[in-house]
């Protein structure tokens, strides 16, 4: 006979003679004493009973859960399209209808002009702003081809009603090879193209004798001519109403090696700056964009 260790009783058995014969005398002759391996089993029998009436409700809780997760198409929301089509299409059509200012074009400048816009749930095309500039003459004309671009939207949707929905779009100007190698054959170049009289010239002798004079004082940076580097840096400068040259920065680069001495000479040139002047004969402050060449002795400079 199996022992339970502390005096504890057997599963099933009164704790004493007097509880046997209290619980003989209630609960009758027929009642049956089961050890603790019998109520085991009934034990597992019952919990194996309960699942399987539980199991047929298992794919219908799934069912449920993914029904509850699943998002409907009435609350996805639906973009804008132009003439039709999407994004895209409103990128091509500007494309095609853009016109790349002249005088930027001379100045080599490029970039991408980051707008944002907004279309309504009417199909309007309202609100065009610039996110991120590049220079006045491409940002005008960015939002210029924008706003004359034809009123044939179609509204953007979320649950199945049209919406406002804003669009953050990039125009984009680029130079061909052609225009580039243009710009780097120019003396210099202005970089503002408003109606004036007269271009700032320097010691009575226009841009070319700003040249000359920046050839006679530029330093080769040895460490360059050592590895016989070559290159060319652009600077921006204001000529200001009064004859001055300042705010000198780096504009473009081929080689960081040359920027350096790029900013000393032309920020060392002497004051001998006529500024320009605009259509009433008035000085005006202008900005300048001032290619410095680095050339080996055995090539060509200016």
């Amino acid at each position: 006979m199996l022992v339970w260790p502390f005096g504890a009783q057997r599963c099933g058995e009164p704790n004493s003679p007097g509880d046997r014969s209290a619980s003989a005398s209630t609960i009758g002759p027929n009642h049956r004493h089961y050890n603790c391996r019998q109520i085991g089993h009934m034990k597992t029998r019952a919990i194996i009973l309960l699942l399987l009436l539980l199991l047929p409700l298992v794919p219908a809780i799934a069912q449920e859960q993914e029904e509850f997760e699943a998002i409907p198409m009435t609350y996805q929301k639906k973009n804008p399209s132009f003439n039709g089509g999407d994004a895209n299409d409103f990128s091509k059509w500007v494309n095609e209808h853009k016109h790349y200012p002249e005088e930027a074009k001379k100045a080599g400048i490029e970039g991408r002009v980051t707008t944002q816009f907004t279309i309504t749930k009417e199909g309007k095309l309202i609100n065009v702003r610039i996110l991120r500039g590049v220079h006045p003459l491409l940002d005008e004309e960015a939002i210029r081809v924008i706003e004359s671009a034809p009123q044939i939207w179609k509204p953007g949707e979320r649950k199945g009603e049209p919406i406002d929905l804003t669009y953050t779009f990039p125009v984009i100007f680029k130079l061909t090879d052609e225009e580039r190698a243009q710009v780097d054959s120019a003396p210099f170049v202005s970089f503002d193209f408003g109606v004036k009289e007269r271009k700032p010239s320097f010691n009575n002798g226009g841009y070319f004798e700003f040249a000359k004079w920046i050839r006679e004082h530029l330093v080769y940076p040895e460490e360059a001519k050592k590895a016989g580097l070559e290159g060319r840096v652009y600077v921006s400068v204001i000529i200001d109403g009064k004859g001055k040259l300042v705010n000198p920065v780096v504009y473009r680069s081929t080689n960081k090696i040359f920027e350096e001495e790029a900013l000393r000479v032309i920020s060392s040139a002497p004051d001998k700056w006529k500024p320009g002047l605009n259509a009433k004969g008035e000085p005006i402050a202008l900005s300048m964009l001032i290619p410095v060449n680095f050339n080996l002795p055995n090539k060509s400079g200016y």
